[in-house]
């Protein structure tokens, strides 16, 4: 399994923290693997984290943007708002 992933997972369980809700946010922009896009994606949802929304629309606009995690995002998004 992914590091990354196994990373997301400790964090997630972690999210009560101000902090750590606050870096996952703003770690969403940052990855680059398709797989922990994903992963972020259904963690926002998870956490019903509103913040993200701004984040995930700022990834939505990279260039190169696996299909798969742009519709994921848009269904996030769509999710949160």
């Amino acid at each position: 399994m992914n590091v990354r992933l196994i990373t997301l997972e400790a964090l997630i369980a972690l999210a009560e923290s101000p902090k750590v809700r606050e870096g996952l946010v703003l770690s969403l922009i940052k990855q680059e693997s398709p797989l922990v896009q994903v992963a972020q994606a259904d963690a926002m949802i998870q956490l019903q984290e509103k913040r993200s929304v701004k984040e995930l629309q700022q990834l939505l606009k990279k260039e190169g943007l696996n299909e798969m995690v742009k519709e994921k995002l848009e269904e996030t998004i769509t999710y949160l708002i």
